[in-house]
């Protein structure tokens, strides 16, 4: 019996990366684990895909942001996401950078962030990241 992480732990997923190869990897991992997600190429993208989530009444439960990114950066994507909606309609952000520099670590903790990955990414990595983020979006 195979333990399928997208079954116990549904989520829908929007990768925010400008890098082809980047989101390739991910959404490959994300694949393994049993989940389908969009991709968007820059942080300006992943606020509109969050708000036409939203008005397509299919929220996203996370979304997986790079931080350097051309037109909007994922660290002003964020902010603008986080103000911009209520909170019980944000998406959880797990920052995925190759720069997790402590001054990185914390700007991601003071505007609420959910997590950071580090890159090169891993499959458990992100299978860690996901049950977190399921397990801390459930309502009761």
């Amino acid at each position: 019996m195979t333990d399928i992480l997208s079954q116990r732990c549904p989520l829908h997923i929007l990768i925010a990366e400008d890098n082809q190869l980047n989101w390739r990897i991910l959404q490959r991992i994300l694949k393994k684990l049993g989940y389908e997600s969009e991709v968007v190429e820059n942080g300006l993208e992943a606020v509109r895909a969050v708000e036409a989530a939203l008005a397509d009444a299919q929220p996203y439960d996370l979304i997986l942001m790079d931080i350097q990114m051309p037109i909007m950066d994922g660290i002003t994507a964020t902010q603008e996401i986080f103000s911009r909606f209520p909170i019980d309609q944000q998406p959880q952000v797990v920052i995925v950078t190759a720069n997790a520099t402590p001054e990185y670590v914390e700007i991601c903790q003071q505007i609420g962030t959910h997590g950071l990955i580090q890159k090169p990414i891993n499959k458990q990595g992100i299978a860690d990241t996901l049950e977190s983020c399921y397990l801390g979006s459930r309502k009761t």
